[in-house]
């Protein structure tokens, strides 16, 4: 039988911004590691986020580092975020995930 649940996703009314971010991690750093701090920055600030994994690159299989991408896209449900609190919400995934996991963005 089907259920009955649905799931809904609010919408925002206010244009939404995409970035594309690489983040470059120790070799045997999994993915959710890298994730979690992520997305903890957006839900601190009530933001809609849509991460997609777009590559990893490891230079050779013994190369101490391989570097993450992601593209980004977000928005607020109650307004439109300009040029100075886009690059704080950058500036703030950059020391989460250097915090969390020692990485960095390259």
């Amino acid at each position: 039988q089907p259920s009955s649940k649905s799931t809904s996703i609010k919408l925002s009314k206010f244009p939404s911004v995409e970035r594309d971010v690489t983040i470059k991690v120790p070799r045997d750093l999994d993915y959710n590691s890298v994730l979690s701090p992520i997305k903890q920055v957006f839900a601190e600030r009530e933001l809609n986020l849509t991460l997609t994994p777009v590559s990893i690159y490891q230079a050779t299989p013994v190369s101490p580092t391989k570097n993450l991408s992601f593209h980004l896209q977000f928005s607020s449900n109650k307004k439109t975020l300009d040029n100075g609190e886009i690059s704080a919400i950058m500036e703030a995934v950059e020391k989460s995930v250097k915090q969390a996991v020692g990485a960095e963005i390259i």
